[in-house]
């Protein structure tokens, strides 16, 4: 049926060549379709035809035309030459490459009764930034000649067709745990995974014989820091293409990662937008510890420490903080969470979500998306000389030193990636360093306390606690004064 359709049309549009080169820093497809124009019909009166456009429409059948073919006076002379638009890519450095090997055809004056009519079409796809971008390129180009407007001659021509290989979805992301899970983590059992995900379908099983896969630092070019993943190659068999899953580790940047198509034919690349990930770091730091000299009945020391927890997010457009929590673990295993915990300085924290934690008057979603937050609190428990069997804290003193045992303290940063709405979380932890000057207090167990005044961050005094971050002065009946943080 085809050959007799051929018969019967009076021009063919035949395939002659096509490339594709995908330009990394751009985010483009590059695109060169060669195709030939051929007269079918024997005795077709070319001196009626008059003048034609060459024209490309892509598979949501939008018309591009690329260039015209301009009869001289009745004869089957044409004169064909480029419409300035369709020119974008005609400089372009990977197209001019494949021009060492075979030179694209040219403008000028054709015998449509002696040969054929090369055209050489090349172009730019649309951005591929985005995803929906990326769903509106075309999967394939077709071309066709026709008459201009107002030539009433019925020009009909056989249709040819250039495949895109273009990749549908790309998805990349490091989170993985639930709100469920995160709100129930009361007892630090999530651990970091610092694994990018990385998953994308393809839009044809055929043809393509294996995907490429890059990755880069956000914002490098091609000339800079970009490199290819260090994966097998993923082949596509006689069996069609499973979408591939892959992971590759990440540590305290935000990479983006982009999937190539490569064909046999024509050593030709396809890519598609570009999906980047992004993470975060947190670490906590045992500012000071100071113990008292007053021991209780049962023989405990009281013990202040004053602690650090710095959090950043290094991509505020994708990331947002959700929760912070902070445990105490003693020798023998277990963990007191700090977040609700009365030993906090003798006040709770309102709440186990990050929004509750804020202070200096900020608001919960500046909170969320600051690139770069401290977070302090002063952690009270108590402590006996010499560490016991029962792995309980201990306290040892060396001269003017407080060395503290069986404390450990672990943070983890929950935090929400935008896009998926799943969660992945930070972690770090320490073990108070026991060479920290500690500013021993003198408290006699007769002496007591005499007032207790709270300033906050610009120095305003009050006798009640501010909320947020106070300044806790405490003087004693025998003269001695402690100064401490608290965070309400």
């Amino acid at each position: 049926k085809a050959a007799i359709r051929k018969y019967e049309e009076d021009m063919v549009v035949g395939k002659g060549d096509y490339w594709s080169r995908y330009e990394y820093d751009l985010n483009k497809n590059a695109y060169r379709n060669d195709i030939e124009i051929t007269i079918y019909k024997p005795n077709l009166n070319l001196n009626e035809i008059g003048n034609m456009w060459v024209q490309r429409i892509d598979a949501e059948g939008n018309v591009t035309n690329i260039a015209k073919l301009m009869q001289q006076g009745t004869s089957s002379n044409f004169t064909m030459s480029y419409v300035n638009e369709t020119q974008t890519a005609r400089n372009d450095a990977k197209l001019a490459e494949i021009e060492k090997e075979k030179a694209p055809f040219g403008e000028g004056q054709y015998n449509l009764q002696q040969a054929n009519i090369g055209i050489s079409d090349m172009f730019y796809s649309s951005l591929m930034d985005t995803r929906e971008n990326n769903g509106a390129l075309s999967k394939h180009f077709e071309y066709q000649v026709v008459p201009f407007e107002g030539n009433n001659n019925e020009l009909t021509c056989v249709v040819t067709s250039a495949p895109v290989f273009k990749t549908n979805d790309n998805v990349v992301s490091r989170a993985t745990y639930t709100k469920e899970q995160v709100d129930a983590d009361l007892d630090n059992q999530l651990k970091q995974r610092d694994i990018a995900s990385i998953t994308f379908t393809p839009n044809m099983e055929r043809g393509m014989t294996e995907y490429r896969v890059y990755k880069a630092q956000q914002g490098a070019t091609e000339g800079g820091k970009k490199w290819e993943v260090a994966l097998a190659n993923i082949k596509v068999d006689d069996y069609g293409f499973l979408n591939p899953t892959f992971t590759d580790d990440i540590t305290g940047e935000t990479y983006e990662y982009v999937p190539e198509v490569y064909t046999a034919y024509n050593n030709n690349t396809y890519g598609c937008y570009k999906q980047s990930v992004s993470d975060a770091t947190l670490s906590i730091k045992v500012r000071n510890m100071v113990a008292s000299t007053y021991v209780s009945p049962d023989g405990k020391h009281y013990v202040l420490a004053t602690i650090d927890i710095q959090s950043i997010i290094n991509n505020t457009d994708k990331d947002s903080r959700y929760l912070l929590r902070v445990w105490r673990q003693v020798g023998n295993g277990e963990k007191v969470l700090l977040n609700g915990s009365t030993d906090v300085s003798g006040y709770g924290w309102e709440g186990t979500n990050y929004a509750a934690l804020s202070t200096l008057g900020m608001e919960a979603e500046d909170y969320a998306k600051t690139d770069n937050n401290t977070f302090t609190l002063c952690d009270n428990f108590q402590a006996v000389e010499q560490a016991p069997a029962s792995g309980a804290p201990g306290l040892k003193k060396e001269g003017d030193m407080v060395n503290i045992e069986n404390v450990k303290y672990f943070a983890t940063l929950y935090v929400k990636d935008d896009t998926s709405g799943k969660y992945y979380v930070k972690t770090d932890e320490i073990i108070p360093d026991t060479s920290i000057p500690t500013g021993i207090s003198t408290i006699a167990g007769s002496a007591q306390v005499e007032s207790v005044r709270y300033y906050n961050t610009i120095g305003v005094e009050s006798s009640e606690p501010f909320k947020g971050v106070n300044i806790v002065v405490t003087r004693y009946s025998d003269g001695n004064t402690i100064t401490s943080k608290m965070i309400r």
